[in-house]
């Protein structure tokens, strides 16, 4: 889960825009969180392919913890 403020500690899941196996550039908009200050975009890391989302919609993440795993999409 990215910082998006200071005072930021965690933040809900909303939604995933992506699923296993979607392949993912960094940057691209792959999920929805909501903070307390709103509804917020989180962006791909890196570029690959999606191996598991970590976190479910509904589930408050901490700052700092995976939210999914990507792997290289060459294996």
């Amino acid at each position: 889960m990215p910082r998006l403020g200071a005072d930021m500690e965690d933040a809900v899941v909303l939604q995933w825009r992506v699923g296993v196996g979607d392949v993912v550039r960094r940057g691209m908009s792959v999920a929805y969180i909501e903070t307390a200050k709103g509804v917020f975009e989180v962006a791909a890391p890196a570029d690959g392919v999606v191996e598991a989302l970590l976190a479910a919609p509904g589930e408050v993440v901490a700052v700092g913890a995976p939210l999914a795993r990507l792997r290289d999409e060459a294996g």
